[in-house]
Parts: C-alpha cells; sequence; structure tokens
C-alpha cells in the first residue's frame, strides 16, 4: 500500500462517516416529526370537539368562552384550528420529504448524494420558520390550557354539571399533555431542520 492508497481510503471512511451523519440527521428528523405530529393530531382533533361543544352552549356561553380563549391565548378557535392544520401539513411534507429514499438512507458512496434538493431546502427552511414562529403562540395556549381547570370552579354547577365538568378537566389535561409532548420535540425539530437544509 502506497501512501497515497492510504490517504484515498483515509478519504472514503470519512466520506461514509459524512453519509452516516447525514442520514442519522434524516432518520432523526423523521423521528422528531412524528413525534410532533402525533401529538398535533389529537391536538386537531380535539380542537374540532371543543368547537362543537362550544356550539351547543347556550348564546351567552358560547360568547364567553369563546372571549376567554381569544382573550387567553391571542387567538380565536377557528384561528387555532388553522394554526395546528397548517403546522401538520408542513410537518407531513418534511417527514415525507425527509424519509423518501435518498434522502434518509442513500446507499451511496459520496456525502453529495444525500443532499437535499433545492425543493426540499426550501421546504426544510419554510418548516423550520413555521416551527419556530408556532412555538410561541403554542406555549401560550397551553399556559391558558393549564389555567382551565381553575376557570372551571367559577362555573355554576347548573352550567356544567359535575360529570360534564370531570370529562372535560380529563379531556383537557390530555390535550395539555399532547400539546407539551409537541412542545418539547419542537426545539430539536428546528435545529434537525436547520441541518438537513443546509
Amino acid at each position: 500500500m502506497t501512501d497515497g492508497d492510504y490517504v484515498d481510503d483515509v478519504a472514503d471512511v470519512a466520506d461514509v462517516d459524512d453519509v452516516a451523519d447525514v442520514v442519522a440527521r434524516y432518520q432523526q428528523t423523521v423521528r422528531l416529526a412524528t413525534t410532533v405530529l402525533t401529538n398535533l393530531a389529537e391536538i386537531e382533533s380535539a380542537i374540532g370537539e371543543l368547537q362543537r361543544r362550544i356550539g351547543e352552549l347556550p348564546l351567552f356561553a358560547r360568547g364567553f368562552v369563546s372571549s376567554q380563549v381569544t382573550k387567553g391565548t391571542g387567538q380565536d378557535i377557528p384561528a387555532w384550528s388553522k394554526t395546528v392544520t397548517t403546522l401538520t401539513s408542513v410537518l407531513g411534507q418534511v417527514r415525507e420529504a425527509a424519509d423518501r429514499p435518498g434522502a434518509g438512507d442513500a446507499p451511496a458512496p459520496a456525502p453529495a448524494s444525500v443532499e437535499p434538493s433545492p425543493d426540499d431546502q426550501a421546504l426544510y427552511a419554510a418548516a423550520r420558520e413555521r416551527v419556530d414562529g408556532d412555538r410561541p403562540r403554542l406555549e401560550r395556549l397551553a399556559t391558558f390550557m393549564e389555567s382551565v381547570p381553575s376557570k372551571l370552579g367559577a362555573v355554576p354547577p347548573g352550567l356544567l354539571p359535575p360529570d360534564q365538568r370531570a370529562e372535560f378537566l380529563d379531556a383537557i389535561a390530555q390535550q395539555t399533555r399532547a400539546l407539551r409532548g409537541a412542545l418539547a420535540e419542537m426545539p430539536a425539530l428546528s435545529d434537525q431542520l436547520l441541518a438537513i437544509s443546509a
């Protein structure tokens, strides 16, 4: 073996290590996006159920609940539905792009073969911007949801019977856990989107 052969072998190993690192980043992006999407699906369903339940309330109560959500979160319920739906759509596209052959599992010999396409780079950059922009708003929503149990104490039992109150509080607690689960993964997802879009 000549010194030139050794240098070539080291370069080949470096290329394999680079590819393995890139593949690992794609796989981590898919995992994080999937976790956030799972939690967002639960939130999306809960928002739809909340809209249905609010629609069943007497007119006065409907207006009160809607104004409390807007006041406490900065957005009304239809806007929250749109926020979650848009974020879900974008992250679904990210997961699909990062999971497609050639992105995260390419057995190619050179790192260039696992570089994202310009369209995918734009998608990852836009998704990162969306994640970073929605995260503070979703944090406000989670904080508001955590305050709901204390606010329900002021609602007379005639307007919200104890059995419905318990069911509603259980649903809020489950939705809050899902939202906190999504929020917990969003910073790492943002970092991964930055890493794979570069």
